[in-house]
């Protein structure tokens, strides 16, 4: 609900973040973070890239943050939800800081990358979903999104992604 809110003030309801220019002002990623805005990790999760991909990542969301409230509580799936999205984007963006020396032009092109959205607490939340579950059950939920994940992704490379000059 909070998600589908931010995106009705933003605007990212009806306009690609890129072009209306919250990438710039809500996107993660080194840059921003060099620039000491190290409050749009959690800012720029509430924000889809483009209208279309809440089409994509709310129903996974849902499944998953739903069942984590459902069988664990709000404030567990709160943590889980977040703490996956935080964890996933320190470790691209360390990982990126680790290899800026090395000359590699795909470090030095990716590192550039502002990104917004709440992909990585939807997939955070389907995996502890999955762990949680009977094993019969928890193998079916991590297949459907290993499917599910290289489609998505394959969809969003998108230009929403905006390299900073």
């Amino acid at each position: 609900m909070v998600v589908l809110v931010a995106g009705a003030i933003t605007g990212a309801l009806w306009e690609s973040a890129e072009t209306s220019g919250l990438v710039d002002t809500w996107g993660w990623g080194e840059v921003a973070f060099e620039e000491g805005c190290c409050w749009t990790i959690i800012t720029g999760m509430l924000i889809a890239p483009t209208p279309w991909m809440y089409v994509l990542i709310l129903p996974i969301f849902i499944v998953g943050g739903g069942y984590l409230e459902r069988h664990y509580g709000a404030i567990k799936m709160l943590i889980v939800t977040i703490g996956a999205h935080i964890a996933a984007v320190l470790i691209v963006d360390g990982t990126f800081w680790l290899l800026r020396d090395t000359g590699l032009p795909w470090v030095d092109e990716l590192s550039q990358i502002s990104d917004v959205g709440l992909s990585n607490a939807g997939f955070g939340s389907l995996g502890a979903v999955s762990a949680g579950m009977p094993a019969v059950w928890g193998r079916r939920v991590r297949l459907i999104g290993s499917v599910y994940t290289p489609e998505a992704s394959s969809i969003s490379v998108s230009p929403t992604v905006r390299l900073k000059a």
